[in-house]
């Protein structure tokens, strides 16, 4: 999907189309609260810094970001929110 995001933002460029990617980290919906958190996502939490997973409004957020005017020039990009997920960094007892 990354891929076809970019090749599309650069075909679609010339013509003022921005074309860009949102990917979120497990995301606290309906279906996730009525399953309930299992024991792999307690560890998944762990690797987190913000310290849980993303709402539907935090998406909602970067979606309402990317379609603003404030991202003219913001093209092809793939937006993560993640809660810092990607950083790298484990707690100290793993």
């Amino acid at each position: 999907m990354l891929a076809l995001t970019r090749h599309l933002a650069y075909e679609v460029a010339s013509q003022s189309i921005n074309v860009n990617a949102i990917c979120p980290v497990t995301t606290v919906t309906a279906l996730v609260e009525r399953v309930g958190v299992t024991g792999s996502l307690d560890e998944r939490v762990k690797n987190i810094p913000r310290g849980g997973f993303a709402t539907v409004q935090d998406t909602a957020n970067a979606v309402l970001f990317l379609v603003s005017d404030m991202v003219d020039f913001i093209c092809g990009v793939a937006l993560d929110v993640y809660g810092g997920m990607l950083l790298g960094w484990y707690p100290l007892e793993t």
